[in-house]
Protein backbone atom coordinates (compact mmCIF):
# COMPACT_ATOMS: atom_id res chain seq x y z
CA UNK A 1 0.00 0.00 0.00
CA UNK A 2 1.34 3.13 -0.81
CA UNK A 3 2.85 5.30 2.00
CA UNK A 4 0.84 8.02 1.71
CA UNK A 5 -2.36 6.35 1.75
CA UNK A 6 -1.47 4.33 4.53
CA UNK A 7 -1.21 7.96 6.29
CA UNK A 8 -3.85 9.57 4.87
CA UNK A 9 -5.79 6.28 6.51
CA UNK A 10 -4.40 6.63 9.93
CA UNK A 11 -5.21 9.97 10.08
CA UNK A 12 -9.07 9.73 9.32
CA UNK A 13 -8.98 6.84 11.77
CA UNK A 14 -7.05 9.19 14.33
CA UNK A 15 -10.01 11.97 13.30
CA UNK A 16 -12.66 9.28 13.82
CA UNK A 17 -11.77 7.51 16.79
CA UNK A 18 -10.00 10.27 19.02
CA UNK A 19 -13.45 12.21 19.03
CA UNK A 20 -15.23 8.96 19.77
CA UNK A 21 -12.96 7.71 22.45
CA UNK A 22 -13.22 11.35 24.21
CA UNK A 23 -16.41 11.54 24.18
CA UNK A 24 -16.97 7.86 25.42
CA UNK A 25 -14.53 8.49 28.09
CA UNK A 26 -16.22 11.46 29.65
CA UNK A 27 -19.89 9.99 29.57
CA UNK A 28 -18.21 6.77 31.40
CA UNK A 29 -16.15 9.34 33.72
CA UNK A 30 -19.05 11.81 33.97
CA UNK A 31 -17.10 14.31 36.40
CA UNK A 32 -19.90 16.52 37.11
CA UNK A 33 -22.93 13.64 36.71
CA UNK A 34 -24.27 15.28 33.85
CA UNK A 35 -25.67 11.88 33.24
CA UNK A 36 -25.17 9.68 36.10
CA UNK A 37 -23.83 9.73 39.71
CA UNK A 38 -20.28 8.68 40.09
CA UNK A 39 -19.68 5.32 39.54
CA UNK A 40 -15.73 6.20 41.37
CA UNK A 41 -16.74 8.34 44.10
CA UNK A 42 -19.85 10.13 44.60
CA UNK A 43 -18.17 12.40 47.23
CA UNK A 44 -16.62 14.22 45.10
CA UNK A 45 -17.12 17.58 43.25
CA UNK A 46 -14.38 18.92 41.09
CA UNK A 47 -16.62 20.88 38.72
CA UNK A 48 -17.11 24.22 40.61
CA UNK A 49 -18.93 25.41 37.39
CA UNK A 50 -22.68 25.33 35.43
CA UNK A 51 -21.64 21.39 34.99
CA UNK A 52 -21.53 20.67 38.33
CA UNK A 53 -24.39 22.88 39.09
CA UNK A 54 -26.36 20.80 36.23
CA UNK A 55 -25.40 17.67 37.97
CA UNK A 56 -26.78 18.46 41.56
CA UNK A 57 -29.98 19.55 39.38
CA UNK A 58 -30.15 16.01 37.59
CA UNK A 59 -29.23 13.76 40.82
CA UNK A 60 -29.33 15.28 43.91
CA UNK A 61 -32.46 17.54 44.08
CA UNK A 62 -34.33 14.18 46.03
CA UNK A 63 -35.85 15.56 49.66
CA UNK A 64 -35.50 19.09 49.50
CA UNK A 65 -39.34 20.83 49.54
CA UNK A 66 -37.58 24.59 48.95
CA UNK A 67 -35.18 25.72 46.22
CA UNK A 68 -33.02 28.88 46.17
CA UNK A 69 -32.33 30.48 42.88
CA UNK A 70 -29.90 34.19 42.42
CA UNK A 71 -26.79 35.16 41.08
CA UNK A 72 -23.69 35.44 42.76
CA UNK A 73 -25.34 38.31 45.72
CA UNK A 74 -27.02 34.90 46.46
CA UNK A 75 -24.38 32.35 47.31
CA UNK A 76 -24.16 32.92 50.83
CA UNK A 77 -27.09 31.54 52.03
CA UNK A 78 -26.12 28.82 54.15
CA UNK A 79 -28.77 25.82 53.87
CA UNK A 80 -28.36 25.32 57.27
CA UNK A 81 -29.30 28.44 58.52
CA UNK A 82 -32.36 28.57 56.48
CA UNK A 83 -33.56 25.13 57.81
CA UNK A 84 -33.18 26.36 60.93
CA UNK A 85 -35.16 29.78 60.74
CA UNK A 86 -37.79 28.71 58.06
CA UNK A 87 -38.25 24.94 58.56
CA UNK A 88 -37.42 24.44 54.37
CA UNK A 89 -34.96 22.52 53.15
CA UNK A 90 -33.71 24.43 50.85
CA UNK A 91 -32.02 22.85 47.51
CA UNK A 92 -29.49 25.98 46.62
CA UNK A 93 -29.20 27.06 43.04
CA UNK A 94 -27.62 30.36 43.05
CA UNK A 95 -24.73 30.71 41.10
CA UNK A 96 -22.04 33.43 40.30
CA UNK A 97 -22.63 35.20 36.77
CA UNK A 98 -26.11 34.29 36.66
CA UNK A 99 -28.44 37.27 35.15
CA UNK A 100 -32.19 37.42 34.63
CA UNK A 101 -32.20 35.11 30.97
CA UNK A 102 -29.85 32.36 32.51
CA UNK A 103 -31.50 32.24 35.80
CA UNK A 104 -34.82 31.82 33.77
CA UNK A 105 -33.49 29.11 32.38
CA UNK A 106 -32.00 27.25 35.37
CA UNK A 107 -35.71 27.60 37.02
CA UNK A 108 -37.50 26.09 34.11
CA UNK A 109 -34.80 23.33 34.32
CA UNK A 110 -35.59 22.80 37.77
CA UNK A 111 -38.97 22.79 37.68
CA UNK A 112 -38.49 20.01 35.02
CA UNK A 113 -36.55 17.90 36.82
CA UNK A 114 -38.57 18.14 40.23
CA UNK A 115 -39.78 14.75 39.87
CA UNK A 116 -38.04 13.34 43.37
CA UNK A 117 -39.30 15.92 45.80
CA UNK A 118 -41.79 18.59 46.76
CA UNK A 119 -40.23 22.13 45.96
CA UNK A 120 -43.31 23.71 47.46
CA UNK A 121 -41.14 27.00 47.95
CA UNK A 122 -39.04 28.80 46.01
CA UNK A 123 -37.03 31.81 46.87
CA UNK A 124 -35.82 33.83 44.27
CA UNK A 125 -33.37 36.87 43.87
CA UNK A 126 -34.87 39.95 42.42
CA UNK A 127 -31.69 42.06 41.54
CA UNK A 128 -30.46 41.60 37.65
CA UNK A 129 -34.18 41.36 36.18
CA UNK A 130 -33.96 45.77 35.87
CA UNK A 131 -31.10 44.73 33.15
CA UNK A 132 -32.71 45.48 29.46
CA UNK A 133 -32.04 42.67 27.24
CA UNK A 134 -29.82 45.11 25.21
CA UNK A 135 -27.58 45.09 28.80
CA UNK A 136 -27.36 41.96 29.09
CA UNK A 137 -25.43 42.67 32.54
CA UNK A 138 -24.37 39.69 34.31
CA UNK A 139 -25.93 37.20 31.75
CA UNK A 140 -23.12 35.51 30.07
CA UNK A 141 -23.89 32.17 32.25
CA UNK A 142 -23.07 28.96 29.89
CA UNK A 143 -26.24 27.49 29.83
CA UNK A 144 -25.83 24.80 27.06
CA UNK A 145 -26.57 21.74 29.49
CA UNK A 146 -29.95 23.21 30.72
CA UNK A 147 -31.69 20.67 28.26
CA UNK A 148 -31.59 16.93 27.67
CA UNK A 149 -30.77 17.63 24.04
CA UNK A 150 -27.29 15.49 24.33
CA UNK A 151 -26.07 17.18 20.78
CA UNK A 152 -25.72 20.18 23.03
CA UNK A 153 -23.38 18.92 25.36
CA UNK A 154 -20.00 18.90 22.88
CA UNK A 155 -18.40 21.47 24.70
CA UNK A 156 -18.21 19.12 27.73
CA UNK A 157 -17.83 16.01 26.15
CA UNK A 158 -15.52 17.03 24.01
CA UNK A 159 -13.62 18.67 26.72
CA UNK A 160 -10.20 17.19 27.58
CA UNK A 161 -10.62 19.68 30.94
CA UNK A 162 -13.53 17.61 31.21
CA UNK A 163 -11.24 13.89 31.11
CA UNK A 164 -8.87 15.70 33.39
CA UNK A 165 -11.25 15.87 36.13
CA UNK A 166 -12.57 12.71 35.67
CA UNK A 167 -9.15 11.08 36.29
CA UNK A 168 -9.43 13.23 39.12
CA UNK A 169 -12.31 11.82 40.56
CA UNK A 170 -10.72 8.19 39.89
CA UNK A 171 -7.97 9.30 41.72
CA UNK A 172 -9.32 10.77 44.62
CA UNK A 173 -8.35 14.08 43.76
CA UNK A 174 -11.28 16.62 44.43
CA UNK A 175 -13.03 18.82 47.49
CA UNK A 176 -16.05 16.90 49.20
CA UNK A 177 -19.78 17.55 48.25
CA UNK A 178 -20.33 18.31 51.60
CA UNK A 179 -19.01 21.38 50.74
CA UNK A 180 -21.64 23.87 50.24
CA UNK A 181 -20.70 25.87 47.28
CA UNK A 182 -20.44 29.66 48.66
CA UNK A 183 -18.82 32.18 46.20
CA UNK A 184 -17.58 34.95 48.97
CA UNK A 185 -17.79 33.15 52.74
CA UNK A 186 -14.58 31.11 52.79
CA UNK A 187 -12.54 32.77 50.11
CA UNK A 188 -9.66 34.70 51.22
CA UNK A 189 -8.88 36.33 47.79
CA UNK A 190 -12.60 38.00 48.58
CA UNK A 191 -11.76 38.88 52.11
CA UNK A 192 -8.99 40.90 50.65
CA UNK A 193 -11.02 42.51 48.45
CA UNK A 194 -13.31 43.12 50.75
CA UNK A 195 -10.27 44.85 53.35
CA UNK A 196 -9.28 46.86 50.18
CA UNK A 197 -12.86 48.43 49.77
CA UNK A 198 -13.03 49.36 53.13
CA UNK A 199 -9.66 51.02 52.89
CA UNK A 200 -11.07 53.37 49.68
CA UNK A 201 -14.03 54.37 51.50
CA UNK A 202 -13.34 57.97 51.18
CA UNK A 203 -12.63 57.66 47.23
CA UNK A 204 -16.09 55.35 46.67
CA UNK A 205 -17.98 58.62 48.74
CA UNK A 206 -16.06 60.64 46.37
CA UNK A 207 -17.90 58.84 43.61
CA UNK A 208 -21.04 58.65 45.29
CA UNK A 209 -21.04 62.78 45.61
CA UNK A 210 -20.50 63.44 42.07
CA UNK A 211 -23.44 60.57 41.27
CA UNK A 212 -25.87 62.16 43.43
CA UNK A 213 -25.95 65.52 41.32
CA UNK A 214 -28.01 63.04 38.98
CA UNK A 215 -30.64 62.32 41.43
CA UNK A 216 -31.07 65.90 42.49
CA UNK A 217 -34.84 66.51 40.53
CA UNK A 218 -35.10 62.62 40.84
CA UNK A 219 -39.03 61.57 41.13
CA UNK A 220 -39.98 57.89 40.37
CA UNK A 221 -41.61 56.96 36.80
CA UNK A 222 -42.77 53.53 36.47
CA UNK A 223 -41.20 51.58 33.32
CA UNK A 224 -41.25 48.34 31.35
CA UNK A 225 -39.84 45.45 32.81
CA UNK A 226 -38.74 43.18 29.89
CA UNK A 227 -37.21 40.63 31.65
CA UNK A 228 -39.91 40.59 34.20
CA UNK A 229 -42.53 39.76 31.21
CA UNK A 230 -40.03 37.36 29.78
CA UNK A 231 -38.47 35.57 32.58
CA UNK A 232 -40.28 35.80 35.92
CA UNK A 233 -44.02 36.00 35.56
CA UNK A 234 -44.36 33.62 33.25
CA UNK A 235 -42.93 30.75 35.20
CA UNK A 236 -44.76 32.32 38.50
CA UNK A 237 -48.27 31.77 36.80
CA UNK A 238 -47.39 28.52 35.36
CA UNK A 239 -46.49 27.29 38.78
CA UNK A 240 -49.85 28.26 41.13
CA UNK A 241 -49.15 25.47 43.69
CA UNK A 242 -45.48 27.03 44.07
CA UNK A 243 -45.03 29.58 47.44
CA UNK A 244 -42.76 32.64 45.49
CA UNK A 245 -40.19 34.62 47.89
CA UNK A 246 -38.79 37.56 46.10
CA UNK A 247 -36.51 39.02 47.60
CA UNK A 248 -35.01 42.49 46.73
CA UNK A 249 -31.11 42.09 48.31
CA UNK A 250 -28.65 45.29 49.98
CA UNK A 251 -25.99 45.87 47.66
CA UNK A 252 -24.65 49.05 48.51
CA UNK A 253 -25.63 52.77 48.56
CA UNK A 254 -22.72 52.77 45.96
CA UNK A 255 -24.41 50.71 44.00
CA UNK A 256 -27.48 52.15 43.91
CA UNK A 257 -25.67 55.89 43.02
CA UNK A 258 -24.76 54.80 39.85
CA UNK A 259 -27.79 53.61 38.83
CA UNK A 260 -29.05 55.48 35.29
CA UNK A 261 -32.38 57.30 35.69
CA UNK A 262 -34.35 54.53 33.29
CA UNK A 263 -32.60 51.21 35.73
CA UNK A 264 -33.73 52.42 39.24
CA UNK A 265 -37.25 53.47 37.25
CA UNK A 266 -37.13 49.87 36.06
CA UNK A 267 -36.04 48.57 39.86
CA UNK A 268 -38.64 50.35 41.41
CA UNK A 269 -40.87 49.13 38.74
CA UNK A 270 -40.07 45.60 38.88
CA UNK A 271 -40.72 45.80 42.63
CA UNK A 272 -44.20 47.17 42.18
CA UNK A 273 -45.04 44.69 39.89
CA UNK A 274 -44.66 41.71 41.67
CA UNK A 275 -46.31 43.30 44.63
CA UNK A 276 -49.26 43.76 42.24
CA UNK A 277 -48.82 40.47 41.18
CA UNK A 278 -49.13 39.71 45.02
CA UNK A 279 -52.15 41.08 45.53
CA UNK A 280 -53.69 38.59 42.69
CA UNK A 281 -52.17 35.47 44.01
CA UNK A 282 -51.22 35.40 47.74
CA UNK A 283 -48.03 32.95 46.98
CA UNK A 284 -46.32 35.54 45.67
CA UNK A 285 -44.16 37.63 48.28
CA UNK A 286 -41.64 40.40 48.09
CA UNK A 287 -39.21 41.25 50.62
CA UNK A 288 -36.97 44.14 50.56
CA UNK A 289 -33.65 43.78 52.40
CA UNK A 290 -32.56 46.48 50.61
CA UNK A 291 -34.93 48.85 52.75
CA UNK A 292 -32.35 48.93 55.57
CA UNK A 293 -30.10 51.83 55.65
CA UNK A 294 -28.03 50.59 58.20
CA UNK A 295 -26.57 48.21 56.34
CA UNK A 296 -26.53 49.52 52.80
CA UNK A 297 -24.73 52.49 54.53
CA UNK A 298 -21.73 50.22 56.12
CA UNK A 299 -18.63 49.65 53.98
CA UNK A 300 -17.10 47.04 56.74
CA UNK A 301 -20.62 44.62 55.20
CA UNK A 302 -19.00 45.09 51.53
CA UNK A 303 -16.62 43.07 49.28
CA UNK A 304 -17.31 45.73 46.29
CA UNK A 305 -20.07 48.05 45.76
CA UNK A 306 -22.85 44.62 44.92
CA UNK A 307 -21.21 42.21 47.60
CA UNK A 308 -22.00 41.66 50.68
CA UNK A 309 -20.42 39.59 53.74
CA UNK A 310 -21.95 36.28 54.80
CA UNK A 311 -23.61 37.76 57.91
CA UNK A 312 -25.61 39.74 55.46
CA UNK A 313 -27.52 36.66 54.23
CA UNK A 314 -27.88 35.27 57.49
CA UNK A 315 -29.76 38.99 59.22
CA UNK A 316 -31.60 38.34 55.59
CA UNK A 317 -33.15 35.28 56.48
CA UNK A 318 -33.84 36.41 59.80
CA UNK A 319 -35.63 39.28 58.47
CA UNK A 320 -37.80 37.14 55.87
CA UNK A 321 -38.49 34.76 58.62
CA UNK A 322 -39.75 37.45 60.46
CA UNK A 323 -42.42 39.25 57.78
CA UNK A 324 -39.73 42.43 58.12
CA UNK A 325 -39.49 44.29 55.02
CA UNK A 326 -42.36 42.53 53.38
CA UNK A 327 -43.01 44.98 50.60
CA UNK A 328 -46.94 45.76 50.06
CA UNK A 329 -49.11 48.03 48.10
CA UNK A 330 -49.11 50.39 50.80
CA UNK A 331 -45.85 50.98 51.59
CA UNK A 332 -44.66 50.90 48.17
CA UNK A 333 -44.46 54.85 48.27
CA UNK A 334 -42.42 54.78 51.07
CA UNK A 335 -39.77 52.39 50.24
CA UNK A 336 -39.51 54.28 47.08
CA UNK A 337 -39.45 57.99 48.89
CA UNK A 338 -36.48 56.46 51.87
CA UNK A 339 -34.04 54.45 48.82
CA UNK A 340 -34.97 58.17 46.66
CA UNK A 341 -33.50 60.13 49.91
CA UNK A 342 -30.67 57.92 50.59
CA UNK A 343 -29.35 57.46 46.47
CA UNK A 344 -29.81 61.43 47.05
CA UNK A 345 -28.01 62.34 50.24
CA UNK A 346 -26.31 59.38 52.11
CA UNK A 347 -22.98 58.45 52.12
CA UNK A 348 -21.38 55.38 52.99
CA UNK A 349 -19.63 54.96 56.73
Amino acid sequence: MNIYKKRTISLISVAFFLPVFLMGSNILLDPAEIYHKSFFRPECTPYRTVEGLVGRINHYMEGYDGVLFGSSLSTNFEIGYLLKKTGVKFFKAARDGVGAMSMDKIVRYVFEKDKASDLAVVWWELYHQKMTDKDRIKDNFTTYLFNDDISDDLPYLMSFLTTKKGIDVVRGKCASSKIDMTAWRHDTRHQTTQNNYYQRIDDINKQIRTAQKQWAEYSFVPAEVPALDNYVLPVVRSNPDRTFVFYVPPVSLAALASFETDELNRYFTMIKRLIDEGQNNPKVKVYLPVWNKDVITDGKLYRDDLHYVGTVNDAMVDDIADGKYLATADNFDSFVRDLTDWIKHEQMR
